[in-house]
């Protein structure tokens, strides 16, 4: 019979750490008003979860306290305390 490939696993500290703190803020954003009844349309912003960004920066882990039925959902960078505001200020 033949032989089974050899399996090394190689383990990194340094690339397991994960921190507690979220990366970004999932939001639910859903849309009022009709389109062209004012200049700016506008948007309720709902906070309804949080993502860690990957080690390789190629996806997300995202953890949803709910989820909505309509509207989108919208994955933006977390901010630091003490730094600008951080519900943005316009639909994307």
């Amino acid at each position: 019979m033949g032989e089974q490939p050899k399996v090394v696993i190689h383990y990194s500290p340094k690339k397991q750490r994960m921190t507690n703190t979220p990366t970004h803020i999932v939001y639910h954003v859903k849309d009022i008003g009709t389109p062209g009844e004012t200049e700016t349309p506008r948007a309720i912003w709902t906070k309804v979860g949080v993502a860690w960004q990957h080690n390789d920066t190629k996806g997300l882990n995202i953890v949803l306290e709910m989820v909505p039925l309509n509207g989108r959902l919208v994955v933006r960078t977390a901010v630091q305390e003490g730094s600008q505001s951080e519900a943005p200020r316009e639909a994307q």
